[in-house]
């Protein structure tokens, strides 16, 4: 049977020691950021100033492409509601507002790939970029990113290291299974400069 389809973005599966507590950051999005956030989003500190928490109490937030030598420090985990409409699982573009990240570096996440060339148990232990392969769903709040399949190499500047595929029934080494991955740019030094937390 062949592998279910559908991006999901970068999902929470485990901690590398087994702890069972999601280490999550509170973390700003200005109005003046023109692209909606979905759960599953690779997550990237706001680099201008202007777009900083006018609080001063949280980091701001951007989504990152996932390619390479970009810097992904974690990932989107959950939007806060928004009060003017409640119904929203998502951050929609030039909005602001809260979302929650997942920045612990021993994080394993879930990702789906995205089709592209022919899986072999060889792109275990290498490296891989993201692709949006889609937009994200404003109907189910999902990202619209997944594994690129096309490169994956030794390459540590990209920033997903795949682990393994995901133990589960009806999920094979073919196209379109779900992988099981770290970031690279959470556990490294770059990270750390970033102020991220394990």
């Amino acid at each position: 049977m062949a592998n279910a389809t559908g991006a999901f973005g970068l999902k929470p599966a485990r901690h590398l020691a087994g702890s069972s507590q999601w280490q999550v950051e509170k973390m700003y999005v200005s109005a003046n950021y023109a692209t909606a956030i979905f759960v599953g989003d690779p997550i990237v500190i706001e680099p201008l100033d202007a777009n900083y928490d006018p609080s001063g109490k949280h980091r701001s937030a951007n989504v990152s492409a996932g390619t390479d030598a970009l810097i992904v420090l974690g990932a989107c985990v959950g939007i806060e509601p928004i009060q003017t409409d409640l119904n929203k699982t998502y951050l929609p573009a030039s909005t602001g507002g809260y979302i929650y990240v997942m920045t612990a570096r021993d994080a394993v996440y879930e990702i789906r790939g995205d089709g592209g060339g022919t899986p072999v148990a060889a792109y275990i232990s290498l490296n891989a970029e993201m692709v949006a392969t889609a937009a994200g769903s404003t109907a189910t709040g999902l990202s619209g990113f997944e594994m690129e399949l096309t490169t994956p190499a030794s390459n540590q500047s990209y920033p997903l290291l795949i682990v393994g595929i995901k133990d589960v029934e009806d999920n094979t080494l073919a196209d379109n299974a779900v992988y099981l991955v770290r970031l690279n740019t959470a556990m490294n030094v770059v990270g750390d400069m970033l102020g991220v937390t394990s």
